[in-house]
């Protein structure tokens, strides 16, 4: 099947979140189930590529050019959009109407390209809201390819008052689809493409919600949503062959993951005994993530127990740079790192023993699954792709692979971290949580298969 894989950032060439992983990931394992894909992104002006395959000219408010040039990732072919106008800069996402603005460009691009290309998709997949737009720009081109829509956060849709139909490229017959002044490409995503989809089944579920669906839930409701886990890319991240921690290790081997523990504390500025539980926290500085939560769980947590806690927070909200700076000031067994730092997150992930994600709501999660790979306990709010993957050990003995609380309220958050600090306290019941968890197969292929049958069942659908 031939396979177009639309998305606004993909890893390594740029990365911001996780939907960077996604995008590399999801495409590298339906190659290796002998589908014929392709990714299609900007071409922001840190790309290099390899070659130049054309210059096609889009009427978006006056004609501009764009430059259609090629490189790969692990194999895939990229497809790069170059405008200096849209996509220069040095950042990925800079926010307000001109984000809208450029996101909107690249999905009229992308409808324009696969006009123009040798290359005829048989599906084209989009992501979020940054090229919702696209199964409406194919519809209006009356190109037939079937579209897949897959939402990794709704809260986000690009929505951005005073931008007009015309002013994002599109002609007055939208209207039946978008409101005239209050452009919401996430909403033109969901009515126009075949099949919508989401990154869990709690999460298809939860978005059809008024609590959940951000103003879209009626829109949701009418349509039948689709359900996949994203899976980890074992080649980035599996402690066996890590290059970017200390030592690497395997379930059948801990001894380096007691080493990462005691590099991680000597980098970081903790005590190095290895006796006391170090918690790890990594997630971008954002409300959703349960940083209220923590900043009030922790320092009461740290003040009774012995554990020591470190956060790494990417890019965010100031507010809650803040609120997590604040905690750390209270207690000098807290470390919180403000920063984007790829190496220092798999460090974490190693050398960490418990690993925290009390998000308010999380669509998939990519930590929980990362965090078991590399044998770090995670304590998870049940929702979205944690209630789907992490199911709690003091319920299931057999089957539990973490702790899973459920209200939304720090003191909640507080007991699930004191079950998992008494596990811990017992050694053979904890090696045996480590292990069961690290043998655990969260790899692509299992998704990437259910993802083709979500491709012919958009292609049936068309038919």
């Amino acid at each position: 099947m031939r396979i177009l894989f639309v998305s606004p950032e993909v890893y390594p060439l740029a990365k911001v979140g996780g939907l960077a992983d996604v995008a590399c990931a999801l495409p590298k394992a339906l190659k290796k189930l002998r589908q014929d894909v392709r990714i299609v992104i900007p071409k922001y002006e840190w790309i290099k590529s390899k070659e130049k395959i054309a210059d096609i000219s889009v009427d978006f408010n006056g004609h501009k050019m764009v430059s259609v040039e090629l490189t790969s990732v692990d194999g895939v072919p990229v497809y790069l959009l170059g405008n200096d106008k849209f996509f220069g800069g040095k950042v990925v996402y800079q926010g307000g109407k001109e984000e809208t603005l450029k996101f909107a460009f690249f999905s009229k691009v992308v409808a324009e390209l696969i006009k123009d290309l040798d290359f005829k998709p048989q599906i084209v997949h989009c992501n979020d809201w940054h090229n919702a737009l696209v199964p409406l720009h194919l519809k209006l081109l009356q190109d037939k390819t079937p579209t897949v829509f897959t939402i990794h956060n709704l809260k986000y849709q690009g929505a951005k008052p005073g931008l007009t139909l015309g002013g994002i490229g599109l002609p007055k017959t939208a209207s039946n689809v978008l409101e005239k002044r209050v452009v919401n490409p996430m909403k033109s995503g969901i009515l126009c493409s075949d099949i919508v989809s989401t990154v869990s089944k709690t999460y298809a579920k939860e978005i059809q919600t008024k609590t959940y669906g951000h103003g879209l839930h009626t829109y949701l409701k009418k349509r039948e949503i689709y359900g996949i886990v994203n899976g980890v890319d074992y080649d980035v991240w599996n402690p066996e062959k890590d290059g970017h921690i200390y030592q690497t290790y395997s379930s059948k081997s801990l001894d380096g993951k007691a080493e990462n523990k005691s590099q991680l504390l000597e980098e970081i500025g903790l005590p190095q005994d290895l006796e006391t539980p170090l918690l790890g926290m990594v997630a971008r500085v954002d409300p959703h993530k349960g940083l209220n939560l923590v900043a009030e769980a922790m320092p009461r947590i740290l003040g009774s127990e012995k554990a020591y806690f470190v956060m790494l927070g990417g890019a965010g909200e100031r507010k809650y740079q803040r609120i997590v700076e604040r905690m750390s000031r209270k207690s000098d067994k807290i470390k919180v790192i403000l920063r984007h730092d790829e190496k220092l997150a798999h460090k974490i992930y190693a050398g960490s023993d418990i690993f925290l994600m009390p998000s308010l709501f999380e669509p998939c999660g990519l930590g929980q699954l990362i965090s078991l790979k590399y044998g770090t306990i995670p304590v998870v709010r049940k929702t979205g792709g944690l209630a789907d993957t992490i199911i709690d050990f003091d319920g299931d003995k057999k089957k539990g692979n973490g702790f899973v609380f459920e209200k939304p309220t720090s003191v909640a958050l507080g007991r699930a971290v004191r079950r998992a600090l008494a596990a811990y306290k017992r050694k053979g019941v904890w090696r045996g949580l480590v292990e069961r968890a690290m043998r655990a197969d969260h790899s692509w292929e299992r998704s990437a298969r259910e993802y083709i049958e979500l491709y012919w069942t958009a292609l049936r659908t068309r038919q």
